[in-house]
């Protein structure tokens, strides 16, 4: 069996005065579909790295949700959460596993490897048309993918490490791959809405 980690997103939940690690239980279906078990991650570098002392996973996944603290303006975030992605990206580059980065998840990738974010319009709330290159795991052709996010990768913002090989109709870099780490990047979230590059992606990373 393939166990994959599952990065959370943080809520506040005032009416508790809680802090909580969320999850859509979507992901596990996804999961299950695509051959693969799904290990939430706590928010908590400590205790990931306890995990790791006894378990070994076989490749991570960085969820969506959240902003990133260095956004301009940014709400409901999580500096543990992006201690804890960040460890786990030293883990996966170590090791040498493979690393997925969904809308957010791509973003901190993005960030891990010297790249930047910029503002977008008409990404939120929406769906877009994106054109895929075409390359090992995908072929050239034009889809549609949801879209959730107002900070997104431009042309300058990519790092030098990463290749985009998905852009929307305005430029925007949709999805990316590393030059030489079996990770991948990609703004839309498989778990609201499977698209038919997803289970090629998961495939190709994780089976």
């Amino acid at each position: 069996m393939t166990f994959i980690g599952l990065t959370q997103r943080v809520e506040y939940i005032e009416s508790h005065k809680e802090t909580r690690d969320c999850l859509d239980q979507d992901w596990h279906s996804l999961a299950k579909k695509n051959k693969f078990s799904s290990l939430p991650i706590p928010n908590d570098p400590d205790g990931v790295r306890a995990i790791l002392k006894n378990i070994s996973l076989d490749g991570v996944i960085l969820t969506g949700g959240n902003d990133i603290s260095s956004i301009p303006n940014s709400k409901n975030t999580s500096m543990l959460r992006e201690e804890t992605e960040n460890y786990l990206m030293d883990y996966c580059k170590k090791n040498n596993k493979p690393l997925l980065g969904v809308c957010r998840g791509f973003q901190m990738m993005n960030l891990y490897f010297g790249g930047s974010l910029s503002k977008v319009k008409g990404h939120a709330n929406t769906q877009n048309e994106i054109i895929l290159s075409r390359n090992e795991f995908v072929d050239e052709e034009v889809i549609r993918v949801n879209s959730y996010h107002n900070f997104g990768i431009k042309e300058d913002d990519l790092s030098k490490d990463l290749e985009a090989f998905a852009r929307s109709s305005d430029g925007t870099i949709e999805a990316a791959f590393h030059r030489d780490l079996n990770w991948i990047g990609i703004m839309w979230h498989p778990e609201r809405n499977e698209s038919k590059i997803d289970s090629q992606i998961f495939k190709y990373l994780f089976n």
